[in-house]
This record gives C-alpha cells, structure tokens and sequence, in this order.
C-alpha cells in the first residue's frame, strides 16, 4: 500500500517537473551543479567532508568513493526526473484500517522535495531507520511495481550513508546511523563492488 503509494506520487510528479532541480511554482529550476548526477556528486562531496574530519583515516577511501561519483554522473543523469519526497522513512507514512485491511492514506514531511530520480527516494526508504525495522519487505516494491536500478541504487546508498554518518555526531542515536558506519568501515569493498557495476 505504501509502495502503491509512493508510486502514484512519483508518477503525477513527473508530469509537475521537467528538469532536476529545487521545487518552485510552476515546476523546477536546475541545481547550481547543473543536473542531477552532478548535484549528488557535489552533496556526496559536502558529505565526506565532514565524514573526513572525524575519521582522517578514511580519507584516501573517501577519495576513492568521490571519483566513483564523479564517474558515474552520466548513468544518474540519464534517470527519468520527477518529484521525489527526499526523506521517505517508515515515520512519515500514514495508514488507516478499514474493514477490508490497511491502507495508505498520505506520505508527510515534504520539506526536503526535490526534482529528482524516483530511486532516489526507493533507496532511502529502504535504508531510513529511526529504529531497527528489518529488510523492506517486498509487498513495498511489488505495490511500487518494481525494484530500484541496481547500479543508480548503489551510489545513492554511498551518498546517503555518507550524509547519515556526517549527521550522526549531532542527533541522538538512530539504527540508521548505525548502517552508517557499518557501510564506511566496510567501504573499500563496497567500492569494489560498485566499480564491478560502473566498469571502471
């Protein structure tokens, strides 16, 4: 139901917006980065900054992981653009029980929308915890009617934990975070993969 949800949501949107970019009446205007691919290059770059401050130590594989951005800029952009909500964990989706079961009645918190790929949002709310949830069951991706791109969910997983390992050190602890820095200790080989993926 949530995934049905979302899907219609991403469908409409893509009819509301023609380019990458922030939400403004009427449409989108483009990132200062210019396309989507570079706008997540840049952010994953902020990221690993502040994740580079904390950890010295990283900072030759955080290199690495910004040159795999860099690189796959092409594959990101070539997504189709829609509205996407940007922050779609488990706690802002509504549901309501009616006689004949569950359903799905609204997704909340839409500050953070942007004009963007829909596998954006597949991946965060499949990664986004405040506590343990388990795997994303797959009745999500059935109602959604399909599985993100395997390549393009890679990288905004890379991004996404490196965003949610920089925001660990300002808010209480969340099992997110704790993907987090299970997913950096572990980077180099999580590189390894996604360069198998790009052919780099």
């Amino acid at each position: 139901m949530a995934g049905k949800a979302l899907r219609a949501i991403h469908d409409l949107g893509s009819t509301l917006v023609d380019q990458a970019g922030d939400i403004v009446k009427g449409g989108s205007t483009a990132f200062a980065e210019g396309s989507w691919g570079r706008w997540q290059a840049a952010f994953g770059r902020a990221q690993a900054r502040h994740v580079a401050e904390r950890r010295p130590d990283l900072v030759a594989v955080l290199d690495r992981a910004l040159t795999v951005l860099d690189s796959a800029v092409p594959l990101m952009d070539a997504a189709p653009i829609t509205v996407v909500h940007g922050d779609p964990h488990p706690w802002n989706v509504m549901v309501a029980h009616y006689d004949d079961g569950w359903c799905c009645t609204g997704w909340l918190d839409w500050e953070f929308a942007i004009a963007g790929d829909a596998d954006f949002d597949l991946t965060r709310a499949a990664r986004s915890r405040l506590v343990e949830l388990g795997e994303m069951p797959m009745a999500f991706y059935d109602g959604y009617g399909r599985t993100p791109h395997p390549t393009r969910e890679a990288l905004y997983e890379l991004v996404y934990f490196l965003h949610m390992a920089k925001d660990s050190q300002y808010h209480v602890d969340r099992a997110t975070y704790r993907y987090a820095w299970t997913y950096i200790n572990c980077l180099p080989s999580r590189l390894e993969e996604l360069e198998a993926l790009l052919e780099l």
